[in-house]
């Protein structure tokens, strides 16, 4: 009965993450209705989107190692404060043990304010050294954007100005909700 259990879920898991790859990116606009909004995202690059969040890898690269990148904006927040989004991202949810550098830097993109912050790290699985960036900020309507890049270190110079090009070209409207199918 376990294994019949187990093997359903398997099943599950794999059919719902099959759902959510997007395929790949030939360059463009790509929309996220329920989470309202979108980005340009560059050619060659594979992406996936589960609840809301959008995220890109370029093609034959290591998700963890990078480029990679993720777009994310939910629904307002209790405490809504850029400053206690990025204590939260360092907190308990530092799942990758990412340095950040301690600097946050006030950023203003799509007529939104909010803040930025480097960071370095070492993927468990190879050892590569990463950089990146996050960003986050809050909406007038309270909602919470973050937008991570992370790359190998030895890509920043060529991988800055993309992460700064997907930033600029992100644009914010209000949610549209699904219809339901008859």
């Amino acid at each position: 009965m376990k294994w019949t259990i187990f093997l359903i879920a398997t099943v599950l898991l794999i059919t719902l993450a099959c759902n959510f790859n997007m395929g790949s990116s030939t360059g463009g606009e790509v929309r996220m209705d329920e989470a309202g909004f979108s980005a340009e995202i560059p050619s060659g690059y594979e992406m996936s989107s589960i609840f809301g969040e959008l995220s890109f890898t370029q093609e034959d690269a290591d998700i963890f190692e990078g480029p990679n990148f993720s777009i994310a904006l939910d629904p307002p927040g209790i405490l809504a404060d850029p400053n206690y989004i990025m204590d939260n991202i360092q907190g308990s949810n530092n799942i990758f043990n990412y340095a950040y550098s301690g600097k946050r830097t006030p950023v203003t993109f799509g007529g939104v304010s909010g803040l930025a912050e480097d960071f370095t790290g070492i993927t468990e699985e190879n050892g590569v050294a990463i950089a990146g960036r996050v960003i986050v900020a809050i909406l007038p309507d309270g909602r919470e954007f973050r937008f991570f890049g992370h790359w190998p270190v030895e890509q920043k110079d060529k991988m800055e100005p993309v992460f700064l090009s997907i930033l600029n070209s992100v644009k914010f409207y209000e949610p549209i909700l699904p219809t339901p199918t008859p």
